[in-house]
């Protein structure tokens, strides 16, 4: 049941990736920042998945480093280190509100107070593994992608970067922001890159129609 909620999990957000392309530059920024928080919130969530145990994100951050390909193909380079800083601004934002909403007492009658506790309580740390991870990984992504794109079709740019972003930002991230929190972190590190490869083989052909329906110097 998990690996068809999977394959659907990843139509869904390329779906929302095309439309947040179409209403333009704008929302493909918020699109990215949302993708980014979202994989921070849910990634203490482990399933089984092919009889490994692994995360439930791992869509959402090539989602987004697939996003940040489009603003740089579409929008420049600049646009792109933009997103970056955007992007960490409102992860910093989310973790100090988390952190506040903690301090509230809560009153006789509440009851999500300890769910709360349970999924924010890990924010401060697991953000700033990513505050680090992902901003070194995304400025690789940038990088290769404005490298590769001198010598590769676009779709092969789009994976080669990819690839190897994702590479890092998996070692680094499990590493600093999952041990001690997730069992099997070596399955999760492992299990996690080929899933992301599988998810980046799904979405990568996508590319071509993006390039195919928006034209890079429409006002979308």
């Amino acid at each position: 049941m998990n690996e068809l909620i999977f394959f659907g999990h990843i139509l869904l957000i390329l779906a929302f990736l095309f439309g947040a392309l179409r209403f333009g530059k704008e929302c493909l920024i918020a699109f990215f920042a949302l993708l980014v928080i979202i994989a921070n919130l849910f990634v203490t969530k482990e399933i089984q998945l092919c009889s490994f145990t692994v995360t439930a994100t791992d869509a959402f951050m090539v989602g987004g480093f697939l996003g940040m390909s489009f603003l740089q193909e579409f929008f420049g380079k600049k646009a792109a280190e933009k997103t970056i800083k955007i992007t960490f601004f409102t992860m910093l934002f989310f973790g100090v509100m988390a952190q506040v909403h903690l301090l509230y007492t809560p009153s006789s009658f509440d009851q999500m107070h300890s769910p709360f506790k349970a999924i924010l309580s890990t924010t401060p740390r697991i953000f700033f593994a990513s505050f680090c991870t992902t901003l070194l990984a995304q400025k690789i992504h940038i990088e290769l992608f404005a490298f590769f794109k001198e010598k590769l079709p676009f779709v092969m740019c789009t994976f080669a970067a990819l690839f190897l972003s994702q590479l890092f930002d998996t070692l680094c991230f499990s590493v600093f922001g999952l041990y001690g929190l997730v069992s099997h972190l070596a399955h999760i590190m492992i299990v996690s890159f080929i899933l992301k490869l599988v998810i980046m083989s799904c979405m990568t052909p996508f590319m071509m129609l993006a390039k195919r329906l928006f034209l890079k110097d429409a006002p979308l």
